[in-house]
């Protein structure tokens, strides 16, 4: 037996290890395969050693679904699919085995895995046997329930089962293995050729699933005792916990199934709903908090795809109800949050009710945290639904005083939910705003203080500055409270802090930028000369790029002011400007932080253009100077987009002075080095605007007939032709080699490039995903949607003994890509920015411009145009045939 078990546990080592390459695969499957499967079938090992064995079964497919995913030949699944075939008849027996105490579950739990990773990676191989490993995995389910109900619900007694040294209940024991159970339904629910066999059972597994998202007895206790573990979990969707995987099992079976689920779902509702109202021990609402909350789960899918459903009759049978005093704690709270969620079906008389409940639990002084967390989490969504602002006015004041009371008693996930729900609230109302300011903005700083290395406190913090520096009238205020702390901080300089001097930094940014001159003297009097000073003196290289968009701020808002504005040397706040510019080019300045410096020049450029003639050709040359000098892209790509801008605004002085600029006499024109710089770089340019800015500015180049630009001839990198040499044993490989090839035929390839891109973006955004089953190795037929629920059926029948008892009596899935292709995902761009939201540039419509431009090309010089197209590649000419049939 020890030999055995040191055999095996050799063979796991070995498929787990990094050593494990492509070709063992073969070997280890044909050699280890058949005596392991004997193992595992045989009655002479436990359940321990047939575990191991297992596991190195799951191991192997864990790797082929890996292998699959890289791309690995087809050809490669099919030593796998023939010795799995007796695995899966294995799979189904070890699962059969019935479960009528607590005990260890490592074999099944292992068994478990290699089935989802199955369904999820080969679905061919597994669709003819899902029927027989399903039977048993649904009867686990309501075998398991009842233990679950015993040891977990009414006692906390999921970690009395017998283990051996280092094995633990959680990697073991029941919990882990009813997740595993949950989540093998729920993939086979989200494929979409599987689901058929789950469709006769929908009403029960409906019921089962609502029992297992009761919360146990210890998390009972650990939810009243640490409000935080709570917030965490309600927000962990992937964490090994029953509740979890239950609640992410009722929203795809209602997201799957359609509106064929509202009706069994609503059945099981209300059957756990009765008996939950019927139970006579103190665990009973347990069932209650699981039912509603798997309501509020269901009811955003339901309202989305406008499925049928009694709202009204739920929400006063259930939800109104459910938040009266008398109720548990977390009934009332569930009930609450799950109210947010059915809004836009709620009267207003109903919504008023819900918020009036929401302000008396955050001001009660003696009601329990976790209730005054679910008012917040339904706050955060009742306020963005209800557009009448009317029917909010009277009920922001208490409940804006309710959340500050609470600020001073919290910290962790629940500090950042309150703080988040302050945001929503803030920005509201200006008046109910302005009231709130001081109490809020006191406790940001104390916060702050204590708090200054939390990324997410600062950033919802900034957030809070962000509305209240939105508002007019709140603009003083918040500037008279803050700026005086500030000053400190960045008068200490390097000496300070520096998570502190970031956040002050960041802090001055954001409250500037959504301000309007005038700003309190403590800005512009106290605050804005010591930042100067800053800036010509701090050697932080992290916190003096954070600095350079705050000076950015500073010229966007103050305008004109700058010019005003004079130090004791008399010299204006341009002039220092310009000083600081000069110091971030310079040499003895790290690269790193001097990141931001080109668009602080553009800005600059933009603003005081008129003011700038006696020292534009240095700022100019300091910039070329550094980008014939740097090799961080990032520092690049910001410094040659000031000359894009140039271009952009005033082709002919872009090209006149560049043609006429040399560095050194003996090199060409810096004309020709931009062009080439700045056709290498496009591709990697990141940001909505930045991106049209550039392709703009590249049109500019066929459009403007300046002889300087013609005269000059240039050409610029092109297409790679082939690498000049093999990869040697050290890893160096030789220099790549490119075309080259006249600017022009670069940037038109890049516009075709471009437009490409944009439309293979379109068409994912239109395409429809569908869960369909790749042609593996493993078999690819047609599934038979009505064998396979048949099939489904009968192994549920079969595995309840031939009896299942009714108990009833009677994506915004593109939402990122969509956001993407508008641009919605470079909020980054309009933060450093607010005037980019009025730039037309950033307004433009990408795709249209391209089009616009290759087909006014083609229209108004079809000659030239010809030329181009016969240039281009076998992929952009494709590209130009396909769309624009060319």
């Amino acid at each position: 037996m020890n030999l055995v078990e040191g055999s095996i546990s050799c063979l796991a080592m070995f498929s787990s290890g990094e050593n494990l390459q492509d070709n063992h695969l073969p070997t280890l499957i044909q050699t280890a395969f058949p005596p392991l499967l004997n193992i595992v079938s045989s009655p002479n090992f436990s359940d321990r050693v047939k575990m191991h064995a297992a596991q190195v079964v799951q191991s192997c497919i864990e790797w082929f679904a890996f292998r699959d995913e890289s791309g690995n030949e087809k050809s490669m699944t099919k030593i796998l699919g023939p010795a799995l075939q007796p695995w899966l008849a294995a799979f189904a027996q070890i699962l059969a085995t019935p479960d009528t105490t607590l005990r260890f579950q490592g074999l099944k739990i292992s068994v478990l895995k290699s089935i989802h990773i199955l369904i999820d990676a080969f679905p061919g191989q597994v669709k003819k046997h899902i029927g027989n490993l399903y039977g048993p995995i649904y009867q686990a389910l309501n075998n398991c329930y009842v233990l679950f109900e015993k040891h977990a619900v009414k006692n906390d007694e999921l970690d009395e089962i017998e283990l051996e040294e280092g094995e633990t209940a959680a990697q073991y024991g029941l919990e882990p293995y009813v997740s595993a159970l949950l989540d093998v339904t729920y993939f086979i629910a989200y494929k979409s050729k599987f689901r058929p066999i789950l469709t006769q059972a929908l009403p029960q597994l409906f019921y089962m699933t609502i029992g297992y998202m009761q919360m146990t007895e210890a998390q009972t206790e650990t939810y009243a005792r640490d409000p935080n573990q709570w917030v965490a979990d309600e927000d962990n969707e992937t964490a090994c916990n029953i509740r979890i995987s239950a609640s992410t099992l009722v929203t795809e079976l209602i997201s799957g199934f359609k509106e064929a689920a509202v009706t069994p779902f609503i059945a099981a509702l209300g059957k756990r709903l009765q008996e939950s109202g019927e139970a006579s021990n103190k665990h009973g609402w347990k069932m209650g908090e699981a039912s509603v909350y798997a309501f509020g789960l269901a009811a955003p899918i339901i309202l989305r795809k406008g499925y049928t459903m009694d709202w009204q009759g739920f929400t006063n049978g259930i939800l109104v109800p459910g938040v009266a005093a008398g109720q548990p704690p977390f009934i009332r709270g569930r009930c609450l949050w799950a109210a947010s969620f059915a809004t836009q079906r709620l009267s207003n008389e109903q919504v008023g009710t819900f918020l009036q409940v929401a302000a008396n639990y955050l001001n009660d002084k003696n009601e329990v945290l976790p209730v005054k967390i679910f008012a917040c989490r339904a706050l955060s969504k009742f306020c963005p639904q209800i557009t009448n602002p009317a029917q909010l006015s009277e009920y922001l004041s208490g409940l804006m005083q309710g959340l500050i009371e609470v600020l001073d008693s919290l910290k962790g996930d629940t500090l950042l939910l309150v703080l988040h729900t302050l945001h929503i609230l803030v920005a509201l109302n200006e008046e109910v705003a302005e009231n709130a300011l001081e109490a809020i903005v006191v406790r940001l700083q104390l916060l702050w203080a204590h708090n200054y290395k939390d990324h997410e406190l600062v950033n919802h913090m900034l957030d809070l500055i962000d509305d209240f520096a939105s508002y007019p009238s709140c603009q003083h205020r918040l500037q008279s409270i803050l700026a005086p702390s500030l000053v400190n901080i960045i008068k200490n300089g390097d000496g300070q802090n520096f998570y502190v001097l970031e956040t002050a930094l960041q802090i001055i940014t954001h409250m500037v930028l959504r301000s309007t001159w005038p700003v309190h003297t403590s800005l512009s009097g106290d605050l804005f000369p010591v930042l100067l000073q800053f800036m010509l003196t701090s050697t932080n290289e992290t916190v003096i790029d954070r600095g350079t968009e705050t000076l950015r701020a500073f010229a966007r808002t103050a305008g004109d002011n700058i010019l005003a504005w004079k130090n004791d040397k008399g010299e204006n706040g341009l002039q220092v400007y310009v000083q600081i510019i000069a110091r971030l080019l310079s040499p003895g300045v790290p690269e790193s932080a001097a990141h931001n410096v080109g668009g602080l020049i553009e800005k600059v450029i933009s603003l005081y253009g008129n003011h700038l003639q006696s020292v534009l050709d240095d700022i100019f040359t300091a910039v070329l100077v550094k980008l014939h000098t740097t090799q961080d892209l990032t520092l690049k790509q910001g410094l040659l987009l000031v000359f894009v801008r140039l271009l952009v605004h005033n082709p002919d002085m872009f090209i006149d002075y560049l043609s006429s600029k040399r560095l050194n006499p003996q090199d060409p024109p810096e004309l020709v080095y931009i062009l080439r710089e700045w056709t290498e770089i496009h591709e990697h340019l990141f940001g909505n605007f930045k991106i049209k800015l550039s392709l703009l500015g590249l049109t500019k180049i066929f459009t403007c007939n300046n002889p300087n630009l013609e005269n000059l001839n240039i050409n610029v990198r092109g297409d790679l032709i082939a690498s000049t040499g093999r990869a040697t044993r050290s890893g160096k490989s030789q220099k790549a080699e490119y075309a080259e090839e006249p600017v022009k035929l670069r940037i038109f390839k890049i516009l075709i490039q471009e437009h490409n891109v944009l439309v293979q973006n379109e068409e994912s955004l239109d395409s429809s995903i569908s869960d369909s089953f790749d042609d593996d190795a493993f078999g690819s037929d047609d599934d038979d949607e009505d064998l396979l629920t048949s099939l489904g059926q009968e192994a549920l029948q079969e595995a309840a003994g031939g009896n299942i008892s009714d108990p009833f009596a009677a994506q915004e899935l593109f939402q990122f890509l969509d956001q993407f292709l508008d641009g919605k995902h470079h909020v980054d761009e309009e933060d450093e920015d607010p005037d980019l939201k009025n730039d037309p540039i950033y307004k433009m419509d990408l795709k249209e411009f391209v089009e616009g431009f290759i087909y006014g090309l083609a229209r108004e010089n079809a000659e030239f145009f010809q030329r181009l197209l016969d240039a281009l590649p076998p992929l952009e000419k494709k590209h130009l045939a396909n769309y624009f049939k060319f």
